[in-house]
């Protein structure tokens, strides 16, 4: 079977979830014999000067069965109108080739990549989010294949209300066009039902899997761990930083003997920083800035609790990655992987008395810990995206039959 797949990223250039998941997802395809066409957007800065990536570039063979396909382009994943406006300040020649908005340049990537559904092979076509999907629209006009739409994040999720109309239209026009629609976890299946009304049967649910660099070991906790509390991902208005630091404020009251980390870059950033200041928490609270996936390790190996306060989380990995290292996991109730991990701290987000108490008992007591992540490891198991891409490729297969 072949995959004519659309991406926002692919290693080694990887800033979030969605790179690893589309990895994922990739690789364990690819251990099922597919052969895959991945379309990405590049445009690549050298000597000071953009260098444009055009279809005429060759593709490169990444292994047996795999090809990466780059159009000349500058979006990338997490932008918003902002982002996009200083990444074309940041490029002088920019303003020649790409859109005057975010929402032009994703229109303009979509007109150029689905003409690679003209000279790659396909069966199917898969798009992940909102960006890509206009891209295996037009790929499905002129091939007529299968189009899944793989949605990782919404609108609703990211913007907490305050939608970028034209992103939500987008998602909505993907989420219409295409034949079958995955959905990271049945929270993101609901929000698509309510929001977009999309028929539930149109909707599967293919829970996102543990990368193969995080390898499960037998228990062992450092004696002399310091008490370090971890919080990872972008510092965006989605991953509730501002409870991080309230849960932070409300522990560090009564106590003085635990720090937090906060790993990630993002547009609250700043903001966040000035509140840390507000609260007069600075001392303890440690901003480590983007990591790359070794320095994550490093992160998660180096704290004793991981805490995911996100406002709306279609999944959250991140909550896999820590188990995986042994460290037990706080997680907010509005999260897609507080459907598969029952053995976690579930709060709701805005509880940050309740999550500071049950920060404080695992921080107390190591059996609790203990407990808590042996118990994780067999969930663990389950969840790998060998498993996942079972059911892609079964529907990719009764698709191809209809």
């Amino acid at each position: 079977m072949k995959v004519l797949m659309y991406g926002w990223e692919f290693p080694p250039n990887i800033n979030g979830g969605l790179g690893i998941a589309c990895y994922g997802i990739v690789q364990a395809l690819l251990r099922q014999n597919l052969q895959i066409g991945l379309v990405l957007p590049r445009a690549k800065k050298t000597n000071g000067s953009l260098e444009i990536v055009d279809l005429a570039s060759e593709p490169e063979n990444q292994a047996d069965n795999l090809t990466l396909y780059y159009i000349d382009s500058i979006i990338k994943p997490y932008l918003n109108e902002q982002t996009y406006s200083q990444e074309l300040k940041a490029n002088p020649m920019a303003n020649q080739f790409y859109g005057n908005d975010l929402a032009a340049e994703v229109r303009r990537y979509a007109a150029k990549a689905g003409q690679l559904a003209k000279t790659i092979p396909h069966d199917v076509i898969h798009a992940h989010d909102w960006l890509t999907i206009l891209a295996g629209i037009e790929a499905k006009k002129i091939s007529q294949k299968p189009l899944f739409f793989h949605v990782h994040a919404l609108e609703i999720d990211r913007s907490g209300g305050q939608i970028n109309q034209a992103i939500f239209d987008i998602e909505k026009q993907g989420l219409y066009a295409a034949d079958k629609i995955f959905a990271v976890s049945k929270l993101t299946r609901q929000n698509i039902i309510n929001q977009y009304h999309i028929a539930p049967e149109k909707i599967e649910v293919i829970y996102n899997g543990l990368s193969e660099s995080y390898i499960q070991r037998p228990y062992e906790e450092e004696d002399n761990k310091q008490n370090i509390v971890l919080f990872l991902g972008r510092i965006t208005y989605q991953k509730g930083p501002f409870y991080f630091l309230d849960v932070a404020h409300k522990i560090l009251s009564k106590r003085q003997d635990i720090q937090f980390a906060m790993a990630g870059d993002g547009d609250l950033l700043r903001s966040v920083i000035e509140y840390a200041a507000k609260l007069r928490i600075g001392s303890h609270v440690h901003f480590l800035g983007f990591l790359d996936r070794n320095q994550v390790k490093d992160a998660y190996e180096h704290s004793k609790v991981y805490v995911m306060p996100s406002i709306s989380e279609p999944f959250g990995l991140s909550c896999l990655e820590a188990l995986a290292l042994n460290v037990p996991v706080v997680i907010s109730k509005q999260s897609g992987a507080a459907e598969v991990l029952q053995h976690v701290f579930k709060v709701d987000f805005w509880d940050v008395d309740l999550m500071a108490e049950k920060i404080m008992a695992l921080i107390d007591f190591p059996k609790l810990r203990k407990e808590l992540v042996q118990n994780s490891q067999p969930e663990l198991t389950v969840l790998n995206w060998d498993n996942s891409v079972k059911g892609i490729i079964k529907s990719y297969q009764s698709q191809i039959s209809n």
